[in-house]
């Protein structure tokens, strides 16, 4: 479902059904996942860069990001970490000990109980839309490193708090031989901190 809000929002779960109706001018669903228009300046040739799949079809130019988010917007475990490189490296900016699937991690064998579990156990989404993505692939094609930038927009509903983030973010991955090599994502890491967690203070006093 396409987002129209422009700056973020923080709202009790009452809102949620207004705030998911407000975004029901979805342009294309990929798995129950609604992109938004896509101005891809595209680096690759469609067809996942360096020994990528050849599909989905999906919001960035780069086949193998299209289909990880096919896989996240399915919540497919076993996609998801099939799409990963074995030496992978992610990076979710934050304190772990408050946002449980924050933090560095090296190697696809982090990642089911360190990222995906714990996001897809304290989250609920509720839109999530791509603005621009762009891709550009350093070398061969056939055997080159391929990085991929997305803008956009998502909403989740946390179930710790039940409270909505709506947030901007940019991911940039790296892909390789059908594989995500890299992974960051840029967001309001504070802001996630304090919906998922319903403390405004995260536990500090007030000064």
């Amino acid at each position: 479902m396409k987002t129209t809000a422009s700056t973020n929002a923080l709202t009790t779960a009452a809102a949620v059904p207004a705030a998911s109706a407000a975004r029901a001018d979805a342009d294309t669903a990929v798995n129950g996942q609604a992109y938004g228009p896509v101005d891809s300046d595209a680096g690759t040739d469609g067809t996942g860069g360096a020994g990528g799949p050849a599909g989905p079809a999906g919001p960035t130019p780069d086949a193998t990001v299209n289909a990880f988010f096919a896989a996240f917007g399915a919540r497919d475990l076993a996609g998801l970490t099939a799409l990963v490189a074995e030496d992978a490296e992610w990076n979710i900016p934050g304190d772990p000990a408050i946002v449980p699937w924050a933090g560095l991690r090296h190697g696809r064998d982090t990642l089911a109980d360190g990222f995906f579990a714990p996001l897809f156990a304290a989250t609920e989404p509720l839109s999530f839309e791509v603005v621009h993505a762009h891709a550009h692939t350093a070398g061969d094609a056939s055997d080159g490193v391929t990085a991929v930038y997305v803008h956009g927009r998502f909403a989740y509903r946390f179930r710790p708090s039940q409270q909505l983030l709506d947030d901007e973010f940019v991911m940039r991955f790296t892909t390789a031989g059908g594989r995500v090599t890299s992974y960051r994502i840029f967001e309001d890491s504070l802001l996630l901190a304090r919906v998922h967690t319903g403390d405004w203070a995260l536990g500090l006093a007030a000064a």
